[in-house]
């Protein structure tokens, strides 16, 4: 397999030509959306294919109320079982019989249901053959996770189960039992682990061993290293272990590894500005595990093909739908027949199936329906330099009809820190700009992506280089004419997104209007200490990320929200949800002193509720408790009547 670097991908226009050039100004406003539409959620779950390419399952519902399906490919005949399902992706474990919602699995006619009570992401293999081609492989673990966000951050160690999923709940035996720091397993084609990835603080390595009863050794170069290599997949025979490494450029490559010689192969991969090897990138055959394609980000998703049929495949879709991101999700064994999702910034996603023989292509269903892409906004990529000169990249989105000029702008950085926004569908930035609002979406130092030296950059600095990223970003906005310097506010959900929306209230009372936050963190030292629940190691990796509480407790309380109160001018949004990691020992005291001190400020807490904003009610009132909110304090431009689209 030939070496492969990618290199010199343009970052972006000029900012007002990109708007100009992506989001060409229409006859007519569309019509304002209604809120239920935006907060109805997904109506399908992720889609699997049988191995023989004759069956579709998917599940399907609303709110808690979903039903399996098994839908034939040749004449679009399905038959449901609502019996366990949930908003899991099915898994297909033989040629007969799949699995889906809750650990429940069947055969393909409906027969033998049983259950298992392990969830189909929690299996990590699936391709037993003989008598043991109804058994899977699943990872489990001790103790309770927490929350909604941290699960993300803590390093949990799993156990491994082999569960026959012919034999109910009696059908589960531990077969690997975690010896307290392998936070990874890796099998070969035949089910047996063969590699596993040992952590110890922030560090981590590969290990290998002979047989079960064998000691893990380290595989030579890549034993303990902080963020230098990761490994992705394993080749069927076991031999080669693909692996996201630490390029000369500075980014991350897929390099494959010799396990039997000991040896580091060179770059399949690689590209001298982003990051190639998520844990999700590879996409391998599903019978012979031959590595047929890598999927990663620059400032769009790209998938480079291995593969030359299926190179020409993408070639063809893209195409036929063009202006999408078009991924093949799942395939039959002989790799003729593919599901294909389509997907952007105007499509929250809809499903195909393509049968290469007959070269067709039909559509299966819509993720959600009820939006319609003509009536939603353009998100275009855009990058400015911070103020120390560092480039910045993000994605901006401006409502329809609108010039993009002087607009009222939501800034929105993403999450994390080290995750990053990758410019397709997203409810808040649609809902948003469908109000008349224009939202700038920033990956500040810090985020994933753009090579290791970038996500460094923001480690232990949140409260410093990371949200001056996001204040230069609103900056950059109004220097260049897009938003009303009067009219700026900024938007968070989750532990830091939600925490930058507040603490840039506070940090920059002269910029922002107003802020909205779900979830952030008001007080480091007290979330900091509320996440020593964690392992140690666990939380090792998050005062790599966050900072110290105890040597730097200091810092934490400058950078903390609930200390720059009296700073605040501005009016602020706060949400607590029933998931959050937000606890009401935190939360409380912070929303106390806001009213003490005489603030703006408005609070939506479901901390107690049994059901979170996610679901469709709750999150249909906090829409409109949002648009409310803006309208008070940060209106957008009137519509008038003769622009608004029929």
């Amino acid at each position: 397999m030939k070496n492969l670097i990618l290199s010199g991908m343009i970052l972006g226009l000029a900012p007002l030509q990109l708007v100009a050039q992506n989001n060409k100004l229409p006859e007519a406003i569309p019509p304002q959306i209604p809120i239920e539409t935006f907060a109805r959620p997904p109506i399908v779950s992720e889609v699997a294919l049988s191995r023989d390419g004759q069956t579709i399952a998917y599940e399907t519902g609303f709110n808690k109320d979903w039903n399996f399906i098994r839908r034939e490919w040749d004449t679009g005949k399905a038959k449901s079982t609502g019996l366990g399902a949930s908003m899991q992706a099915p898994l297909w474990i033989n040629e007969e019989r799949v699995m889906y919602g809750s650990g429940m699995a069947m055969n393909r006619d409906g027969s033998d249901q049983k259950s298992s009570r392990v969830s189909t992401p929690s299996v990590i293999f699936s391709r037993f053959e003989g008598d043991k081609k109804d058994y899977i492989l699943a990872q489990v673990f001790d103790g309770k996770v927490m929350g909604f966000y941290t699960p993300y951050y803590y390093l949990h160690y799993p156990h491994i189960l082999q569960v026959n999923t012919q034999a109910n709940v009696n059908g589960a035996v531990q077969i690997e039992k975690n010896p307290g720091n392998i936070s990874r397993w890796f099998i070969d084609g035949s089910g047996t682990i063969r590699a596993a990835t040992q952590t110890n603080g922030v560090l981590s390595r590969i290990v290998t061993r002979a047989n079960a009863s064998s000691a893990w050794q380290p595989l030579p170069g890549l034993d303990w290293a902080d963020d230098k290599f990761n490994a992705l997949a394993l080749s069927k025979d076991g031999q080669t272990l693909y692996l996201s490494y630490l390029a000369p450029e500075g980014t991350k490559g897929l390099y494959t590894y010799d396990i039997k010689n000991g040896r580091l192969g060179s770059m399949l991969l690689g590209h001298d500005k982003y990051d190639i090897g998520a844990y999700d990138s590879l996409i391998m055959a599903p019978a012979t595990r031959e590595l047929l394609g890598v999927k990663f980000y620059t400032n769009k998703p790209v998938t480079v093909w291995l593969d030359e049929g299926l190179r020409a495949v993408q070639a063809g879709l893209d195409q036929v739908l063009p202006n999408k991101t078009n991924g093949i999700v799942d395939m039959s064994d002989d790799l003729q027949r593919l599901i294909i999702l389509s997907e952007s910034d105007r499509d929250p996603g809809t499903y195909y199936q393509f049968d290469r023989k007959k070269v067709e292509l039909k559509p299966l269903f819509a993720i959600r329906p009820g939006l319609k892409a003509e009536q939603l906004a353009h998100t275009v990529s855009i990058n400015f330099k911070a103020r120390d000169g560092l480039l910045i990249r993000g994605y901006l989105t401006t409502p329809l009809g609108r010039e993009p000029k002087h607009l009222p702008l939501i800034v929105f950085p993403h999450d994390g820190p080290a995750t990053r926004t990758v410019g397709l569908y997203d409810t808040y930035v649609q809902f948003f700009a469908n109000r008349g609002y224009a939202v700038l979406q920033v990956n500040y130092r810090g985020s994933y992506g753009y090579g290791v030296d970038f996500k460094n950059r923001g480690k232990q600095r949140i409260g410093r280089e990371p949200q001056d990223d996001i204040t230069d970003a609103a900056r950059w906005a109004v220097g260049n004419g897009l938003a009303d310097p009067k009219r700026i506010g900024i938007f968070g959900e989750g532990v830091f997104s939600g925490y930058s929306a507040t603490i840039g209230l506070m940090r920059n009372p002269d910029l922002y209007c107003c802020a909205i936050s779900i979830d952030g963190v008001s007080d480091w030292l007290a979330h900091m200490d509320f996440l020593k629940t964690a392992s140690e190691e666990s939380f090792a990796l998050l005062v790599d990320q966050y900072g110290d509480p105890v040597k730097s407790a200091d810092e934490m309380r400058d950078i903390s929200p609930i200390t720059h109160i009296k700073d605040m001018k501005g009016h602020l949004f706060l949400v607590y949800d029933s998931l959050s990691d937000i606890p009401s020992k935190e939360s409380d005291p912070f929303v106390a002193a806001l009213k003490k001190a005489g603030k703006s400020v408005e609070v939506l807490s479901r901390a107690n509720d049994y059901d979170s904003i996610y679901e469709m009610k709750a999150r249909a009132e906090l829409l409109t408790r949002f648009e409310q909110f803006l309208a008070k304090h940060m209106p957008a431009d009137p519509v008038p009547a003769s622009a608004v689209a029929k």
